[in-house]
């Protein structure tokens, strides 16, 4: 009786002991097996800066989970079997309810023992540590990189930290989503433990897309685990939320957030998110049927050598990665291509379809970036250039290659160079590749062409001409160097004689951004022939230029036409230089804002013209999460007061289009005209064109009789493009943001040089189109929220000296085309016959959450007389 008591109590003390041991630690057997459910979902919203979030599409994945533990390594780790079984998916639209559900399967054992099940592809394998931490994972690589998404996120969901009841402490982790800290506290839920976690982007070391980072996006986290009395899962959960915040570059300006009247101007306040979750619920504790079959073989499956050994991190950014470059594209074939090129060349007039056009070039020339060009497309794309029917057609074709990126843009720059560059479409090629998108480099070839060009016009005679110097210094801004296209340059440059071919060179140069400096020493620029010139083209081009420079190597420009110059608005424009860079080197702040206050006195004032006028004003469209804003800036002043025998006079006007994105913002159009006379003699006469921040355009005005002229450019430009991607629960999901130069830009003048009279007017028209999509791709279904906006819409401004009525003045006109924006959900479903052979994508459905729409209109914005007698 007494060895019975004793041996009962041991046995107590050993159950005791065991229950605390795994409450401290997992611990499973080998051969054990669980089956969980798995419920998940994960959707794409736009969502108001005030935190509400629209309607849009979400995707759903259910099935059952099931893991089986087939050996314990020498360092004591568990390695798991694993696979999701029954998965079905669906996918829906706003609150309407889910369309109808698809059984996803694919079984590779089909002769085996395994062959009525329903597996999700072969396999998955992983290691975890008794205290939760998932250290290594295997997968096949004949295996669905689609299905190794979602079974990773099934093994990332079980990724713990065993913690103590009561207790808090912090880990590092690298999972599917990045490398981060993570906030582990132990509770109780019956006599089990509960294990919370959570982070946020601030705990981010790294996302697994380098492109994220905790400023681009506000990123939450909360996980919890249960765990048995004796060390096993009972269950899991996940949550993840992610806002795209945030895509301005680092120390940008940004403006304060402008609600416009309307009252239905939401979109314009919207930015995209993704929510999803995931739930995993074991269904019995008692041994289930297994899914698996026999352990020893799944023991020995992980030999295999078509297994590859890998970490949640690396299928983490490897997902990423495919996730962006599928982005927009998953559902694009070839043939697909080939009809939007054919459609492209034979067009004959600009598209009336602003946004739908934008995004077909896109998808085109991402999807070349992704898959190269073939032979077959190569003499596709080469017979449409030499067949296009229009200008548009040839300037479509050319936006897709020159938005094209990788590998394959050297061959896109050989088609360039044969056939547009080489052919009549000369003018737009040269244009194009002065427009191309930031990144995209230019390859040797091409430059090496450029220069061939210049090298034949060397006096700068011809338009083209022209235009390739200031596509060159694009060129030499993507690549480390070229030593024939900088000795041109600086040759030009050497010789340069006449004070538009100086304007021009220092164009050219300023188009090189940060390799300005090493085309063009500063030293050489700070001479008083540039900086005492009298055209005042030539010290507004140089203040263009001189901006690229580091500022300890431009402040003696900067500073001496800030502080020196006779002309008002040359000393704004140094002022505005001066203040952007030098408080980055003063740190004395209250020194630097009393020189500033000082220089900004200086530059009120203009004696040359005493009587003048100034008009600086902008109207904008939607907000800086998603908007443009028009502006010109006009200075007209005379010192003829009726009374004064000579009858001098300037104008000096600038207008643009500044996109704003998420809160980043660019220039996408800018346009200067300076035009005046001094004693007879012309002090100015020039006008040049900027698109995306390069001079693309840049001449004399070349007719003055009273009547307005138009440049005809016809570009479409591409902008930027930018793509973020973040795990959420199951999948990625990419965010795309993109703003494009579409169809027609109109540049032109109307300069009227009449005795005592004067009236110089700007024509300028762009077509804008901005973008921003979050997309999910799960399985057969891919399905997301797109944010579109077309504007057309311009500000004329018009300045005037009328002599014989003694007066002064500046007035400008809005003038805008009809203009819309579209929130909408989309989803497309793959149909296969046979499992996942024979299949197609089924039709595009989409479902409007917001519109907006705006007339073409004219609006009187500024007009204001001086008079100029005494």
């Amino acid at each position: 009786m007494l060895k019975s008591s004793v041996a009962l109590v041991i046995s107590l003390a050993l159950l005791a002991h065991s229950a605390v041991y795994a409450q401290t630690q997992l611990n499973y057997k080998v051969g054990q097996e669980a089956h969980f459910t798995l419920s998940t979902n994960v959707d794409t919203r736009g969502q108001t800066t005030s935190g509400s979030r629209s309607s849009g599409s979400f995707s759903t994945l259910n099935g059952v989970a099931a893991i089986k533990c087939v050996k314990i390594d020498q360092n004591g780790q568990y390695i798991f079997a694993m696979n999701v079984f029954d998965a079905q998916v669906a996918v829906g639209q706003g609150p309407a309810s889910l369309s109808e559900t698809t059984l996803v399967h694919g079984n590779p054992y089909k002769n085996s023992e395994r062959s009525s099940s329903q597996p999700l592809g072969y396999d998955m394998y992983y290691a975890q540590t008794p205290a939760g931490q998932i250290t290594n994972i295997w997968y096949n690589t004949d295996d669905s990189p689609y299905f190794v998404h979602v079974k990773s996120s099934v093994i990332n969901a079980l990724q713990t930290r065993v913690v103590a009841r009561n207790t808090q402490a912090t880990f590092e982790e690298d999972d599917l989503v990045g490398q981060h800290s993570s906030a582990f506290s132990g509770a109780s839920k019956a006599t089990s433990l509960l294990i919370n976690k959570k982070f946020d982007q601030t705990d981010f070391k790294a996302f697994a897309d380098p492109a994220v980072n905790p400023r681009t996006v506000t990123y939450s986290a909360q996980a919890s685990h249960i765990v048995h009395p004796d060390g096993y899962f009972q269950g899991a959960t996940m949550d993840h939320y992610v806002v795209l915040t945030d895509i301005s570059q680092p120390g940008q300006k940004k403006a304060a957030s402008k609600r416009v009247g309307d009252p239905d101007m939401s979109g314009f306040e919207m930015t995209m998110s993704s929510k999803g979750s995931m739930v995993l619920t074991l269904t019995s504790a008692a041994a289930p049927a297994s899914r698996f079959g026999e352990s020893s073989l799944l023991a020995s499956s992980i030999d295999d050598p078509k297994y590859t050994q890998t970490s949640l991190k690396a299928v983490g950014v490897t997902g990423a990665a495919l996730s962006t470059a599928r982005a927009g594209i998953r559902d694009v074939a070839i043939e697909d291509v080939q009809e939007a090129i054919a459609a492209t060349s034979a067009a004959t007039t600009a598209p009336s379809n602003l946004i739908e056009a934008a995004k077909t070039l896109r998808r085109v020339s991402k999807f070349i970036t992704v898959n190269g060009i073939s032979a077959n497309l190569r003499a596709s794309l080469e017979q449409a250039l030499a067949n296009a029917k229009s200008v548009h057609g040839a300037q479509g074709l050319l936006f897709i290659l020159t938005n094209i990126h990788g590998d394959a843009s050297k061959v896109a720059d050989e088609i360039i160079l044969t056939h547009a560059l080489r052919t009549q479409w000369q003018t737009d090629a040269i244009f194009a590749v002065a427009t191309s998108p930031a990144g995209r480099v230019i390859s040797e070839e091409l430059i090496s062409e450029l220069v061939s060009l210049i090298q034949h016009d060397s006096t700068l005679v011809s338009d083209d001409t022209r235009q390739a110097v200031l596509a060159l210094g694009v060129a030499l801004g993507r690549t480390e160097s070229h030593a024939e296209a900088v000795a041109t340059l600086r040759s030009l440059f050497a010789n340069v004689a006449s004070d538009a071919d100086i304007v021009l060179l220092f164009n050219a140069v300023a188009n090189a951004d940060a390799a300005a400096a090493s085309i063009l020493p500063a030293r050489d620029l700070s001479h008083p022939r540039f900086l005492e010139h009298e055209n005042d083209a030539v010290r507004v081009s140089l203040l263009n230029l001189i901006e690229k420079y580091p500022i300890e190597e431009a402040i003696l420009v900067v500073s001496h036409i800030a502080t020196l110059d006779d002309s008002a608005k040359l000393r704004r424009l140094a002022l505005e230089i001066y203040a952007k860079h030098v408080s980055e080197l003063s740190e004395d702040d209250v020194a630097f804002n009393r020189e500033l206050a000082a220089l900004t006195a200086l530059a009120t004032e203009d004696s040359q013209f005493p009587f003048n006028r100034s008009y600086t004003g902008s109207s904008t469209f939607g907000s800086d999460w998603l908007g443009v804003t028009f502006a010109a800036d006009f200075f007209v002043g005379s010192n003829f007061n009726c009374k004064q025998p000579n009858f001098n006079y300037k104008v000096f006007g600038d207008v643009s289009a500044t996109v704003s994105l998420l809160k980043y913002q660019q220039s996408a159009l800018e346009g200067q005209i300076l035009y005046g006379k001094a004693d007879g003699a012309v002090v100015g006469s020039d006008m040049w064109l900027k698109v995306w921040g390069k001079t693309v355009w840049d001449k004399q005005l070349p007719t003055l009789d009273c009547t307005e002229h138009t440049y005809p450019l016809f570009h479409t430009a591409p902008g930027f493009d930018k793509s973020y991607t973040v795990w959420v629960t199951i999948v990625p999901v990419t965010f795309t943001v993109g703003v494009d130069l579409v169809v027609n830009v109109e540049w032109g003048w109307s300069v009227c040089d009449a005795q005592l009279s004067a009236q110089v007017e700007l024509i300028p028209s762009a077509s804008l189109v901005a973008s921003a999509s979050a997309e999910t791709d799960l399985l057969i279904i891919y399905a997301g929220a797109a944010l579109d906006a077309s504007f057309n819409a311009v500000v004329r401004p018009q300045a005037y000296i009328h002599g014989s009525e003694c007066n002064v003045g500046v007035d400008a006109v809005l003038t805008t085309q009809p203009m819309n924006a579209e929130l909408k959900g989309y989803y497309k479903k793959q149909v296969c016959k046979l499992w996942i052979f024979d299949c197609h994508w089924g039709e595009m459905n989409t479902k409007d959450f917001w519109t907006w729409a705006l007339p073409a209109q004219n609006k009187q914005l500024f007009n204001e007389q001086l008079p100029i007698h005494l």
